[in-house]
């Protein structure tokens, strides 16, 4: 197991603002977030989020090994706390829709606070380019498994993050 001690030190002291945030989460080691059903659940628990007013979704990816993910953190909700379920409903399901695979995420996560919309665009830009630098595509927007698909961009409310 992956274990950074340095990612809970830069945790200490930090408090949940309402407002857009950029997360990467790393797979465990071994583990494709391709593979079987894991990209639909992940999306799926993403807009289920949403949907109970936890976060608003902005742009994703899912990646072979992470995924990145914009979000909007509604009033009086605590990321830690949203991470934490996220994670573990997340490997219960794949769990149970792939097998006993173990472990599904290393533990911790990438944070970090987007304050302006013009670090937005970067941010989202950035992340769609994701599959393109990996060699996985050759545009962002013929990578399944990111907000850039037309199933999952209907659902954005993209307003809420400009």
């Amino acid at each position: 197991m992956d274990v950074r001690p340095h990612q809970t030190n830069l945790r200490k002291g930090r408090y949940s603002e309402s407002r857009a945030y950029s997360i990467t989460k790393c797979a465990a080691k071994g583990l494709c977030l391709t593979d079987f059903s894991i990209p639909e659940i992940l999306i799926d628990s993403f807009f289920w989020m949403d949907s109970h007013e936890m976060f608003t979704v902005g742009a994703f990816v899912v990646m072979p090994d992470h995924y990145h993910l914009v979000m909007r953190l509604n009033q009086g909700v605590d990321l830690s706390s949203i991470m934490q379920k996220m994670g573990s409903f997340t490997a219960n399901s794949i769990n149970k829709k792939a097998g006993p695979l173990g472990e599904v995420w290393q533990r911790g996560y990438y944070d970090r606070a987007i304050r302006k919309s013009e670090d937005i665009r970067a941010v989202v830009e950035y992340i769609y380019n994701n599959p393109v630098r990996k060699g996985l595509v050759a545009k962002p927007e013929e990578w399944p498994y990111s907000s850039l698909n037309e199933e999952f961009s209907s659902r954005i409310r993209w307003h809420e993050f400009t």
